[in-house]
This record gives structure tokens, C-alpha cells and sequence, in this order.
């Protein structure tokens, strides 16, 4: 009785020296956040927006910028701008950027500090081969079991992605590739669909991804499907490498966990520009 006594009187007196302090966060100015992807085929595309404070609701958390003008240079002589956009999306098709090449992006709105990306486009790996099998469920299920083939350079330090669409209402759709091969370094399904690579498990050598997608569509319905290799830069490799980090941490309902810090390419702001180039093929099938 007597500790539990000393017990109670502790907790009473630990209570009553309970005081709620209030930190006062001060917002940061905000900066420019550039998405955006720059390949051979598609040119360049970049989502401006600004950065806005921890407090912001979710809701308003995405503020795009419509006042920007988007530069680009090739080692530093100027190639082209772009102002006209779509709620901050700029997009240009008649800059074709080459392999190997540097390229730089600067971006600046009015009340903001200017932004810069340096990116280099890697050259194209060819898919070598791929295979596709296909299961008809009864229930309009239909399932592709897919192997795409390629040969790794024989210099270290490649990175790779896999992409899979399908063409639907005229336009293309990504499908969410179920993963059959353990060595990927990146696999997210939910959400992004991601799957990427770094060569150091089989540098020089013929890769093998093997993958699964299902597909929901009436008998009789037409499609092309079309499979990607692209191979992507280390920093586009690396913020995807710290996003699937993030994501995993946020959907295991941790209440302490450390935090990752996002990896960008972007000097002065945040985000990520992308380049890329990318080999395709593609088969068309009837349900």
C-alpha cells in the first residue's frame, strides 16, 4: 500500500507540472516546384507550381504558376522558351533534344526566386525480345503474363523504368504491372505504378523482367497495348528511390518514423526534372 501510495502522489505532482506550449512556425517564402520530363520523342513538359507552408490544408496545397516563362539551353547557349501553358503545365513537341547531351531549364515567375535543372537525355537500350502470354478468366478477366528482354551496357551506372499501356476512349492509359521478379530496386503499385532498376545486379549482361497485368473488358473490344524501357537518369532514379521510401513510411501508420528527404534535381526550389529516352513495342489484342 505504502508504494502504491508513493505511486499515485508521484503521477499527481508530474500532472501537476504539465504545461501545453504553443511553437510558433514561421512559413518560408515560397518556391518554385518543377514535375516535368524531357525525351527525344515528347520534348519537354514541366508542371510549375509554388511551395506552400506545413500548415496549408491539403486541399490548397497545389498552386500552380501561370506567369512563368520556361528556358531552355544546351551547355548553356539558349535553345527555346516556353510561355503558353495549361494551369502551369508548359509543354513544347518541336524541341528534340539528343542523347547524351547536356541541357539546362530555368524557369523564373514574377516574385519568386528563379529555379534550374541540369539534366542529360541517356541513350536508348533497344528491347531485345519480349514475350507475352495470355489467360482468359470467365469473369471478362483477362490476364498478360509478359517478359521483356534487354542487354545492359557494358559501363556501370544505368537506370531503368518499365512502363505498360493500353488504348482506351482514344487515348492511352497505364496499367499496373504485378511484379514477378524480385531484383527490382523500385516497385510501388499503388498509386504510381513504378518499376526501376539499377544495373548493378547484372551490368553487361541480358535482363529479364518478368511481369503480370490484368485487364477488365467485354468480348469483342480491340486494344493496343504498348511496353516501355526507358532508361532514366540516376537523379530521376534517386527521387523515385526516396519517394517509394516516403511511401512506404506513410502507409505503414507509423506515429514516430524518420523522415526522408525527397531527392531533387532542382537548384533553389524543389521537385524533379526527368530525362529519358525509351525503346517500345506493342500488340494489339481482341477480347
Amino acid at each position: 500500500m505504502k508504494s502504491l501510495f508513493l505511486l499515485l502522489l508521484g503521477q499527481v505532482f508530474l500532472l501537476s507540472c504539465e504545461q501545453i506550449r504553443f511553437l510558433e512556425i514561421d512559413d518560408k517564402d515560397p518556391r518554385l516546384v518543377l514535375n516535368g520530363i524531357m525525351s527525344p520523342g515528347l520534348g519537354l513538359w514541366v508542371n510549375v507550381s509554388e511551395s506552400t507552408g506545413a500548415t496549408t490544408p491539403a486541399i490548397e496545397s497545389y498552386v500552380p504558376v501561370e506567369d512563368a516563362v520556361v528556358e531552355i539551353y544546351r551547355n548553356d547557349t539558349f535553345v527555346t522558351s516556353i510561355m503558353e501553358n495549361d494551369a502551369g503545365n508548359y509543354f513544347t513537341t518541336n524541341f528534340h533534344p539528343l542523347e547524351g547531351r547536356p541541357y539546362q531549364i530555368e524557369v523564373r515567375s514574377n516574385g519568386v526566386t528563379p529555379v534550374r535543372a541540369s539534366v542529360t537525355i541517356p541513350p536508348k537500350v533497344e528491347i531485345a525480345a519480349y514475350d507475352t502470354t495470355v489467360v482468359r478468366m470467365p469473369d471478362q478477366e483477362t490476364i498478360f503474363y509478359t517478359d521483356i528482354e534487354f542487354v545492359d551496357p557494358p559501363e556501370p551506372g544505368n537506370h531503368y523504368m518499365i512502363g505498360a499501356y493500353f488504348y482506351k476512349y482514344e487515348q492511352y492509359f497505364p496499367i499496373g504491372l504485378e511484379l514477378e521478379d524480385l531484383d527490382a530496386d523500385i516497385y510501388i503499385l499503388d498509386g504510381i505504378n513504378v518499376i526501376a532498376y539499377r544495373d548493378e545486379g547484372f551490368n553487361g549482361t541480358r535482363k529479364t523482367v518478368r511481369a503480370s497485368f490484368r485487364l477488365y473488358e467485354e468480348k469483342g473490344f480491340t486494344t493496343n497495348v504498348i511496353l516501355r524501357l526507358y532508361s532514366i537518369e540516376k537523379a530521376y532514379f534517386d527521387y523515385m528511390k526516396s519517394y517509394s521510401q516516403n511511401f512506404t513510411i506513410l502507409n505503414e501508420d507509423k506515429i514516430l518514423f524518420e523522415p526522408v528527404l525527397v531527392s531533387s534535381n532542382i537548384e533553389g526550389g524543389f521537385g524533379v526534372i526527368s530525362a529519358v529516352s525509351h525503346s517500345v513495342v506493342h500488340f494489339e489484342y481482341e477480347f
